[in-house]
């Protein structure tokens, strides 16, 4: 079982861990506490603006406990309606960059964490999922973390394998994404990349968007093998459309 650190504690360069409690986890030094919801869990320092955005979805849940409850009472906000994302995902057509990753996840075994994850673009139900949007995670196949990508629970090197599947034009700092899957990935161990390139402004800013180009010799100059493809990936707009996005795809082996 993978050990889990307060990412509250390690913005102070300090390294504490958490143990279980009956909400989830509580840190030893803090004491802050992440709870555990629908088998989702949340680890976030900031844990009241993640709940100001998504709070009131989880708050319509008829199954929580009295102690989930009263907790996640403390941390008021409104809903931002993720609705017509989540449509777009759940109801778009296999696509050529599934069947790459599934061709690509079958030699792959050991720890495996999917950074924003999202609803997945896999099955693999032993696969670790991280993503900060609640509608979307609570689709994915495997086990699933709320939690910042850049603040996460866990030493360096604690993975044989990391996902970036459609991410990396979806945050703000690319660059310490990748900075943070090869921190992640143990000697040996494989980063599976895709991406179609769509950057948004009001996302990223313009100054910290990366091409393709500054991709592969990213992984080239960290010493990494890679084998490089182009597939297809679909996006549902309506019951009647949907649209086609040409993702680059990269299988990097850290030597």
């Amino acid at each position: 079982m993978l050990k889990l650190y307060c990412p509250k504690c390690a913005q102070n360069q300090l390294s504490y861990p958490l143990c279980q409690n009956e909400l989830g986890w509580s840190c030893t030094a803090c004491h802050q506490t992440y709870p555990i919801i629908d088998h989702t869990t949340i680890i976030l320092k900031d844990l009241a603006t993640w709940f100001s955005h998504q709070g009131t979805q989880v708050l319509l849940r008829s199954d929580l406990s009295p102690a989930h409850y009263n907790f996640l009472l403390q941390l008021p906000g409104t809903l931002r309606d993720a609705q017509k994302q989540l449509y777009r995902y759940l109801h778009a057509p296999k696509s050529p960059l599934h069947s790459w990753l599934e061709t690509e996840l079958e030699v792959l075994q050991g720890s495996i964490i999917d950074l924003g994850c999202g609803i997945g673009l896999h099955h693999r139900k032993d696969i670790l999922g991280i993503d900060l949007n609640w509608s979307l995670i609570q689709h994915y196949p495997g086990k699933k973390m709320i939690a910042d990508i850049f603040a996460l629970p866990f030493q360096p090197k604690q993975f044989d394998a990391v996902l970036l599947l459609n991410i990396f034009d979806s945050i703000t700092h690319p660059y310490a994404l990748l900075q943070q899957a090869d921190a992640l990935l143990k000697n040996q161990g494989t980063i599976l990349f895709s991406s179609p390139f769509c950057w948004e402004d009001q996302i990223t800013d313009i100054g910290e968007q990366k091409n393709y180009t500054w991709v592969k010799g990213f992984f080239l100059s960290a010493g990494y093998d890679i084998t490089e493809e182009q597939h297809d990936w679909f996006l549902q707009l309506t019951p009647n459309s949907y649209t086609t996005h040409t993702c680059h795809t990269i299988r990097a082996i850290k030597s």
